[in-house]
């Protein structure tokens, strides 16, 4: 042997050698051991599962939203289906025949070759036609066995039922943008899905988007479809069952399309427990084809997409009379027989103040002030009340707060007092301020959704209940994921005294009053009217009113824009309304 010819020495360096050779192999084995066993036995399964998805590639069948009903559980919002033509390249080994890629050119009215040329490069699906009409589909799927690879998918669409009339309730639904996508993105938003805007479709937004679904592709190892595994089907998202009445809906907003200028807002509470059966503003806009019709109604001078009904800010008119008539009773202890004589003209100082009719309604008493809404009997009150005591009681009616409604784009009202005119207007507040203030005019400013408020609260005798839209959601297997339940405001306390007057005023505007238009024979309304000046044309026409005054079952707020007295204006629109509501027709 070798190492009989060697020295001791040489054996021993070679030794020394060969032991750390076979220690660093030894030691490389144990490292690739305890990886390949924890790799294998400890992370096996989640490796089995990353290289599962890895061979398994999913297409995205988007779900419908869920539906959105009214409170007789008639379909507000629903979906309908738009058809669209994929071209899979797994399908096949090869391209389509040019015949038959220039028949379905022919039948789409477009070019096609090269989204299918793209298609094939690539080795992925893509969507070579949307929005197809029922004929062009059917054409296709005539033709599919010619047409290898070819494939009519259908795609959800939203679609509505009297869209426009609907439209600022139930709101729309487009494209997420960017910046949405980026602050949604770990809830599984992608590029394209369809989000809900205003109104409901935006409020409960996570309950209408349903669970997407695909067909399961297993792919080769550069990504490649190679065969169809399985199909996910979607699951449509969790319906919406609301409070409001669609015949109302149509009542109200017909009603408003028939006068003079067609701009306006309804809004009808139930008092009993804040549900609102009808939310109108007019004009509405098409809200299936809110995309298609952006820029003209941008444009349009009568901004049908201005929600007037809950961000909509005016003065309150005669209306806001029901302040300082309270306010009357619960400070000053004001005897209901005391009479102000009207002449049509009140003078302060070196200034005239007028009355609405300009003949004079002669020796008013306290409940004929209301009823007549003369303005002169009001301005005495204002003069005997200050400013802060019609201030106070305006807050206290929750007018300069937002109602807390269940839906987005609710703007509150203002309520002007002495320290805001010295910080803005950089003046002092003047008595004839105070007179103006008393019957809803100069800054004070509400919204239609808050008179509306305001006048529930009145019914109730001051319960104050919040408004709300949504009454329950219920998920695809029926289980109900959220139900409605009372949500109150701070009370509004007075006396019995006052409410009964209050009541019996509102009672004889209606007989005897400016708001005669809405009696009815067999049915009691409380009203009171309202025409708000307006400094940029003609005056707003306002209504609120209660019916039946001995059981109030639904409160009214009606604002028609620049078209006159409320007494004229608004009154048959608020008539219908009780009519179609309490089926007196």
């Amino acid at each position: 042997m070798v190492w009989q010819r060697e020295d001791r020495f040489s054996f021993e360096i070679f030794s020394k050698k060969h032991k750390a050779i076979m220690i660093l192999f030894m030691f490389f084995f144990c490292v690739l051991s305890v990886r390949l066993f924890y790799m294998q036995i400890i992370r096996g399964n989640h490796y089995q599962a990353i290289s599962e998805r890895q061979r398994l590639h999913t297409t995205r069948e988007r779900a419908p939203r869920g539906i959105i009903y009214d409170s007789s559980g008639r379909p507000m919002v629903g979906n309908d289906y738009t058809y669209m033509i994929l071209f899979q390249p797994f399908r096949q080994d090869a391209a389509p025949p040019e015949c038959a890629i220039a028949e379905l050119s022919e039948i789409l009215n477009q070019d096609v070759s090269q989204a299918i040329a793209r298609s094939m490069r690539s080795g992925r699906s893509v969507t070579i036609a949307k929005n197809l009409t029922r004929k062009e589909m059917f054409r296709v799927q005539e033709k599919t066995l010619s047409l290898s690879g070819i494939t009519v998918a259908k795609e959800p669409q939203r679609l509505s039922r009297h869209p426009r009339i609907n439209s600022h309730v139930t709101g729309y639904v487009s494209q997420i943008n960017r910046a949405e996508l980026d602050r949604l993105r770990d809830e599984g938003w992608r590029l394209g899905d369809q989000i809900g805007r205003i109104g409901i479709e935006g409020r409960a937004n996570r309950y209408l988007r349903g669970i997407d679904g695909g067909r399961q592709l297993v792919v080769d190892v550069r990504g490649r479809p190679v065969q169809a595994f399985q199909h996910i089907a979607p699951q449509i998202g969790s319906s919406i069952h609301t409070t409001i009445n669609l015949d109302l809906q149509i009542a109200a907003y017909e009603a408003l399309q028939n006068t003079s200028t067609r701009r306006g807002a309804v809004v009808a509470i139930d008092p009993r427990t804040g549900a609102v059966r009808a939310l109108v503003s007019s004009p509405g806009f098409d809200a299936d084809n809110f995309s298609r019709d952006f820029i003209r109604n941008r444009q349009n001078p009568d901004l049908p997409l201005f929600n007037r009904a809950l961000a909509g800010r005016y003065a309150p008119g005669s209306t806001f009379k029901i302040i300082p008539f309270v306010a009357a009773l619960e400070v000053l202890n004001h005897n209901p027989a005391v009479r102000h004589r009207c002449t049509g003209s009140f003078q302060l100082g070196d200034r005239y103040f007028g009355c609405w009719f300009r003949e004079g309604h002669g020796n008013v008493n306290f409940l004929q002030s209301m009823a007549l809404s003369c303005n002169i009997y009001y301005y005495h009150l204002a003069l005997e009340l200050g400013v802060s005591n019609i201030e106070r009681f305006a807050r206290k009616f929750h007018l300069d707060q937002l109602t807390g409604i269940d839906i987005p784009g609710e703007q509150r009202g203002f309520i002007p007092n002495p320290e805001w005119k010295r910080q803005r207007k950089r003046t002092r507040w003047l008595s004839g301020d105070t007179l103006i203030f008393s019957i809803g005019q100069g800054a004070t400013l509400v919204t239609p959704l808050q008179m509306a408020s305001l006048t529930a609260t009145v019914a109730n005798r001051g319960i104050a209940r919040k408004p709300f839209v949504i009454q329950t959601i219920v998920d695809a297997c029926g289980n109900v994921e959220f139900e409605a339940t009372p949500r109150y405001k701070e009370p509004v306390e007075l006396a019995d005294r006052t409410w009964d007057l209050l009541k019996q005023s509102l009672v004889d505007a209606v007989e005897q009053g400016t708001a005669w238009r809405t009696r009815f024979p067999n049915m009691r309304v409380a009203a009171k009217t309202g025409t708000a000046q307006n400094p940029h044309g003609e005056n707003h026409a306002w209504l609120i009113a209660y019916a039946p005054a001995d059981n109030p079952q639904l409160a009214v707020a009606v604002l028609v824009e620049n078209a006159g007295g409320g007494g004229i204006i608004a009154t048959p629109i608020a008539r219908r309304i009780f009519e179609v509501y309490f089926n007196l027709e």
